[in-house]
């Protein structure tokens, strides 16, 4: 009898180089995404004009992330509506928006945090994977997902919500500066047309029949 290959077991050097793509991705969310809540920090003391000290002694009295941006809704509704005229006549509603895109990233940014990752072949290849057959709904949302990329897709949007908040937060400073556009990220998605349906155009057209 031919003697049968032995299984191999991969080093910690082969495991490290598997893991070490998930690990880049994921510390770069978290970066991302602490920079972008800092930021938010900025534009919370720009718009309620409180002196920086105290509005930022406020805010990370909360430790929350999501209650710090609820904080920041809230200063946003409650400021007076003269402010938002002539050259802020849209600061309200793109900072709204802001929060809005902030508040939907923010669950892929927490599946990235709290989802358990490990190791698997797919192809002869080991790729991390969540683990999501424990039931951790934060891995179950990851699931059939190339992790790596979703990560990386969320530090970009990340990033990009940063910058806007960094340019909003210098025009409400400073009178001068003129409001930012508003990046793609922010803008809201193309309403989908109602596709036709054959059988129930007929029903209509038979509706509009004499008797």
């Amino acid at each position: 009898m031919a003697e049968q290959p032995s299984a191999t077991v991969p080093g910690d050097e082969e495991f490290g180089a598997a893991f070490a793509p998930y690990i880049v991705a994921a510390g770069e969310v978290v970066n991302a995404w602490n920079k972008l809540q800092k930021q938010l920090s900025l534009v919370f003391v720009a718009v309620t004009g409180m002196p920086k000290d105290m509005a930022t002694a406020i805010w990370h009295s909360v430790r929350s992330d999501a209650a710090q941006r609820d904080m920041l809704k809230a200063a946003i509704t409650e400021t007076e509506l003269d402010k938002w005229t002539g050259r802020l006549s849209s600061a309200k509603e793109d900072l709204e928006m802001l929060l809005k895109v902030a508040n939907k990233l923010s669950e892929t940014r927490n599946d990235a945090i709290h989802a358990p990752v490990a190791l698997a072949v797919d192809n002869g290849k080991l790729v991390p994977f969540p683990v999501y057959f424990h039931g951790n709904p934060r891995a179950k949302n990851l699931k059939d997902k190339d992790i790596v990329a979703e990560f990386q897709r969320l530090r970009n949007g990340a990033f990009t919500l940063r910058e806007f908040a960094e340019k909003t937060e210098t025009s409400l400073n400073h009178a001068s500066y003129p409001w930012p556009d508003r990046p793609p990220l922010l803008e809201p998605p193309p309403k989908k047309t109602q596709t036709s349906n054959p059988a129930r155009q007929a029903r209509k057209e038979q509706r509009r029949l004499p008797p």
